[in-house]
């Protein structure tokens, strides 16, 4: 009959991409997309539903199954404006969307996190992105994928001056990104979104996290 997918995070740079194939992927015959205001998408699979993230999980209360769940929500502490807004986005609602996808027996629950992840990390960003893989790993769903890019290549909506310049750097001192340090080179959004839907069709229990250097390929 197909699976049922749900997508938080679809506006973004590798939300976008993921959406799409979600989208055109035989696998699926409904892909809920959930966003704050309203997008010109258009797909006969398409559920988009507009709400409000603070009201998790309230707002999902009419949805009542779902295979897959996708995350990609995250934001940046520029954008956030103070580290509890960040946490918010980064934090709060990937973990509460995690433990309303246990409460309505989600198989699989696969989200974007960072390279550097690490809840003893002295870096905030860093901490917070482990804080939220070490929780959502106790949540005990099925199966959870956690991906960890590097720096993301592609056309984002909004302009970051500060990662165009680091990514003019990375592009020019590429190769010496191998070894060791291959996961911290930049990756393209695509090849992350690609990696997502691979982990989606592939066998998994437990907690499984990919880094940046196993999509970069």
């Amino acid at each position: 009959m197909g699976k049922t997918a749900l997508i938080a995070g679809s506006t973004g740079l590798t939300g976008r991409l993921l959406l799409r194939k979600l989208l055109v992927d035989q696998a699926y015959k409904k892909v809920f997309s959930i966003v704050r205001t309203k997008t010109d998408e258009k797909n006969p699979k398409l559920v988009e539903l507009i709400i409000d993230f603070n009201q998790f999980p309230f707002s999902l209360q009419d949805i009542k199954q779902v295979d897959d769940i996708f995350c990609c929500l995250g934001t940046t502490m520029k954008k956030a404006g103070s580290k509890d807004e960040f946490r918010k986005v980064d934090y709060e609602y990937p973990f509460k969307l995690a433990t309303w996808g246990r409460e309505i027996h989600a198989k699989h629950f696969l989200c974007i996190s960072a390279m550097g992840a690490n809840p003893s990390s002295g870096l905030y960003y860093n901490k917070v992105k482990g804080e939220m893989e070490r929780d959502i790993s106790l949540i005990d769903l099925p199966a959870t994928t956690f991906f960890r890019p590097s720096l993301l290549l592609g056309e984002r909506v909004e302009n970051r001056v500060g990662e165009r310049i680091a990514v003019s750097v990375m592009k020019l001192f590429s190769f010496i990104f191998i070894g060791p340090i291959k996961n911290y080179k930049a990756i393209d959004a695509e090849k992350v979104a690609e990696a997502m839907m691979r982990a989606a069709h592939s066998p998994s229990e437990g907690t499984v996290v990919l880094l940046s250097g196993e999509m970069n390929k």
